[in-house]
């Protein structure tokens, strides 16, 4: 009798020990030679707060990491310093789940310059990477040899109905389909609430990143994906979003109210004494320190040089509080049409609200009489015509 119980003992330890082994999580990192002695840190989110739990060095040109599974599996960041250059790190990102992960850190392999596998977690996420990799690296090419649109120095043109867009709706259909595939396993929610925390998961692909692919998703993902800070952050951002359009549609067609500026001689001057009298205006909301604003800078020249013989003028309003800044940037850009601030912060708090002005560069098109004609983006080519 006391063999069969000590064979059960046996049994049971040896079950405990398989048990174990099998939630234990190893990564086997390969990296260049050149980067031994270097620190690798290993960050897990903890109760929403990325945490350091282990850190190793380089050594020939590999590094490993061994620890028990996490119940969440969560994606994890591994951080290789001075990777790029002294104080610039190399991030990679994983799933922290039982057995072998092979971690390969190799800058000629995609765009992120590593490959994971080995686990059924971060295989199907390499999958996603690569895929994502294809498009990305389509679109560069496209953009190069200028196949159905181009790169302009206000962002992209994109030929609609060209092979350009074709492949962003590509792009759109296979994100979309994976999110919707994998939203109740890690890697679904993990791609899902990163594409929400960029805030571009319904600005790159037409039309299948709009709200209703969101609301899709949302209505699929557990209780807990719901309660992120991340999709939170998202709705709130959407929603705020939604009534700035709002009061934005609700001004067309409505004349421009007064507000008071400042020249740059410190003159008090009435926005409405500009406007209305004859002859369009494009108001260009901008600040010296504000470096999208100053890409847009060329297209206003040639619309301003358009508007010679238009009847169509520029006037620019700077949110800037530093005068001298202003001035510096108003001569350094030779910027030829009029140019005023706003005179205080409270004028502007009421413009802004008025019209809701969330972020600049921001455009407003006046016809002759002083009527909004476009608002918020910078107005087209047709825009502009439309008001002969």
């Amino acid at each position: 009798m006391t063999r069969i119980y000590l064979l059960f003992y046996c049994i049971f330890i040896c079950l405990q020990s398989n048990m174990g082994q099998d939630s234990i999580y190893r990564i086997k990192g390969v990296i260049d030679p050149l980067y031994d002695h270097r620190k690798v840190t290993l960050i897990v989110p903890i109760d929403g707060k990325a945490t350091n739990i282990d850190s190793t060095f380089i050594k020939n040109g590999t590094f490993y990491f061994e620890g028990k599974e996490r119940r969440e599996k969560p994606l994890t960041e591994i951080v290789i310093d001075s990777y790029f250059s002294a104080d610039s790190g190399r991030e990679i990102n994983l799933f922290l789940e039982q057995g072998t992960i092979d971690l390969k850190v190799d800058p000629t392999y995609n765009w992120l310059g590593y490959q994971v596998q080995g686990t059924p977690l971060n295989d199907l996420y390499q999958i996603y990477q690569d895929s994502s990799a294809y498009y990305i690296q389509k679109t560069v090419d496209m953009y190069k040899r200028k196949e159905g649109g181009s790169r302009t120095e206000t962002g992209l043109n994109i030929i609609p109905g060209g092979v350009l867009e074709a492949v962003y709706r590509q792009w759109g259909v296979f994100t979309m389909d994976f999110k919707r595939k994998n939203i109740h396993n890690p890697v679904g929610e993990a791609v899902f609430k990163e594409e929400l925390r960029e805030f571009r998961m319904y600005e790159r692909i037409w039309d299948h990143h709009t709200d209703s692919s969101f609301n899709i998703l949302y209505e699929q993902c557990r209780q807990e994906v719901k309660e992120s800070p991340e999709v939170l952050k998202y709705i709130k951002r959407r929603d705020k979003d939604r009534e700035l359009e709002r009061i934005q549609l609700n001004t067309l067609g409505k004349k421009m109210e007064d507000a008071v500026l400042c020249d740059t001689l410190g003159n008090d001057i009435h926005l409405l004494d500009m406007v209305g009298k004859g002859e369009a205006v494009l108001i260009d909301l901008w600040a010296s320190w504000c470096h999208p604003c100053m890409t847009y800078i060329p297209v206003l020249k040639a619309i301003h040089e358009f508007g010679k013989n238009n009847h169509l003028k520029v006037i620019g309003i700077s949110l800037d509080d530093n005068i001298k800044s202003w001035m510096h940037a108003i001569h350094k850009k030779e910027i030829p049409w009029q140019n005023f601030r706003m005179k205080d912060g409270e004028t502007f708090k009421a413009f802004a609200k008025k019209y809701g002005v969330y972020g600049i560069p921001y455009f407003i098109l006046l016809d002759k009489e002083g009527r909004i004609r476009t608002i918020h983006n910078l107005p087209t080519e047709e825009d502009l015509k439309s008001l002969e």
